[in-house]
């Protein structure tokens, strides 16, 4: 009886992690990143997801003053993780126009002015900020035009990430192992009855 325990036991801390894996949602969109001291700033940027599993940004600033204060001449865009977490730091705005790479999916993009060009984390005030919103034209139905008809081409589905991929290998040799240990219970079972 202390053998199927320990064996149930075993089998619950192999087979959680397995059920309890989530995918993150995609961060596609279009990001408006608004001013948040009242200043004139602005900032466009758009984030499509790649077949490499990197998200693209590119992005465009309008107004940006520099120096932005006395000894400040740098401009940073930061990305806010989905699953939370610390800020990832994109880069360098420069003046006004840069395109970044980033593997991590974001549900927000924010720009703060640094005075240390090598920072890690934010420090500086955060100047602008704005969420991924979705690509209406790419969410709804298209409407047939007076033309003709309008054909959609079907969208390519990105390839699975590496993390997908390990993630079904673990759920499939979790089920594997449920399966032999329910084997080795009912042999067990089968074996120690009394005849």
């Amino acid at each position: 009886m202390r053998l199927i325990k320990g064996i149930l036991i075993l089998v619950f801390f192999f087979l959680t992690p397995v059920f309890s894996v989530k995918n993150a949602s995609a961060s596609e969109g279009l990001i408006e990143l608004s001013s948040t001291t009242g200043q004139n700033l602005r900032c466009f940027a758009s984030s499509l997801l790649m077949q490499d599993g990197n998200y693209v940004i590119p992005i465009t600033c309008r107004n940006l003053v520099y120096p932005v204060e006395e000894g400040i001449f740098s401009y940073f865009v930061w990305a806010t993780p989905l699953g939370g977490g610390s800020p990832v730091r994109l880069g360098e705005l420069g003046f006004g126009r840069a395109e970044y790479k980033i593997r991590t999916a974001f549900s927000s993009l924010f720009v703060s002015v640094e005075q240390n060009k090598k920072t890690r984390t934010p420090s500086g005030t955060i100047v602008m900020r704005g969420n991924v919103a979705p690509i209406i034209f790419l969410e709804t139905s298209p409407t047939p035009s007076p033309e003709g008809l309008v054909v959609e081409e079907p969208t390519p589905t990105p390839k699975p990430s590496l993390r997908t991929k390990v993630s079904t290998a673990v759920k499939r040799a979790g089920i594997a192992v449920l399966l032999a240990v329910v084997a080795v219970m009912g042999l067990v079972f089968v074996l120690t009855r009394p005849k």
